[in-house]
C-alpha cells in the first residue's frame, strides 16, 4: 500500500469508512518516492501530458523503486503500468 493511495481512498465516500480505512492500513506499505525521483520518472519516460496526476505519477515511481505491481482500473495509469512492466493484470 502506498500512503497517497490511502490518502486518495480517505478523501472519497467509502462504506464503512472506520473500518476499510483500518483493514487498508493493515496492508504492507512500501516506500515513499521523492519528489526528485517522481520527476525524474516522469521526465525519462516522458509521462506529461498523458492523463496522469501527481498521485498517479508518485505511486509509478515508488511502485518501480520497490519492484511491485500496480492493479489500477484507471486507464492512463494502467496503460503506463504496462510500459514500465509493473503492470498486474487482474479481471476485465
Amino acid at each position: 500500500m502506498d500512503d497517497f493511495v490511502l490518502g486518495e481512498l480517505a478523501c472519497v465516500n467509502l462504506r464503512d469508512r472506520s473500518r476499510t480505512i483500518a483493514d487498508l492500513r493493515l496492508l504492507p506499505r512500501i516506500a515513499a518516492a521523492t519528489t526528485d525521483e517522481t520527476l525524474a520518472l516522469i521526465a525519462n519516460h516522458r509521462l506529461y501530458g498523458r492523463g496522469l496526476g501527481w498521485t498517479d505519477a508518485h505511486l509509478l515511481a515508488a511502485a518501480l523503486l520497490a519492484r511491485c505491481e500496480i492493479y489500477t482500473r484507471d486507464r492512463a495509469l494502467a496503460k503506463i503500468a504496462h510500459r514500465l512492466a509493473i503492470a498486474q493484470l487482474g479481471p476485465r
